[in-house]
This record gives C-alpha cells, sequence and structure tokens, in this order.
C-alpha cells in the first residue's frame, strides 16, 4: 500500500466540476485578453481558444474543455466525435458523468433553441 487513498465517487465529481469551473474562468480570462487586443469578438476569442485547447489535450482535458464550453453556451457539436473516444478510453466515473451531463444540458439547449 502506497499511503495515498483513492478518491471517493462524490470527490472524483467534485474535482472534475473544479476542474470545469477553473477551465471556464481561464477561458473567460484569455478570450477578454484576446479581444481587447485583437478585432475579434469574445464569443470568437472563446471558439478559437477551444478549439486550440481541444486539439492540444489529452482524453481527461478534452472532456473538461467539452464541459466548460457548454457551461459558456458554445458551439460544441464538432467536439463530440473526440470526446465520445475519450469517454471510451477513461475508466474514470466522474469523467464519464461529466460527459454525459454536458451532452444532455447540449441537447436541452438544442432543443430549447429551436
Amino acid at each position: 500500500m502506497n499511503g495515498r487513498q483513492e478518491p471517493t465517487p462524490a470527490g472524483a465529481r467534485a474535482h472534475v466540476r473544479r476542474d470545469v469551473r477553473n477551465t471556464t474562468r481561464r477561458a473567460l480570462l484569455a478570450a477578454r485578453k484576446l479581444a481587447a487586443s485583437a478585432p475579434v469578438t469574445d464569443a470568437a476569442a472563446l471558439s478559437g481558444l477551444f478549439d486550440a485547447w481541444m486539439a492540444a489535450a489529452d482524453g481527461r482535458g478534452r472532456l473538461v474543455c467539452m464541459a466548460s464550453a457548454v457551461e459558456l453556451g458554445l458551439p460544441v457539436v464538432r467536439y463530440l466525435a473526440p470526446c465520445r473516444q475519450a469517454v471510451a478510453d477513461v475508466d474514470d466515473t466522474a469523467l464519464r458523468a461529466l460527459f454525459w451531463a454536458a451532452c444532455r444540458r447540449l441537447q436541452d439547449t438544442l432543443q430549447a433553441a429551436g
């Protein structure tokens, strides 16, 4: 035994939610800086930022980015395939729950808009 305890399911979900909130905060700050220094809207800056993050991220990072983008109301349909693959590749119930919650929130948003 290595002396480290595995996080509880509730603790793992809380950690993932914290990562999503931190990613959202970082994205908003970075987009505001970019929009202030270039002729680009906040939405365009956010979209470009998330595209870059998704391209560079590992599976966990992609799932966190997708959930953050959904939280911000960004169009994320293009992220579904890589995130679905990431979910298939991880053995983490908190990340799976995050993916399906983000999908449900996206579905609700699309139905309300449409």
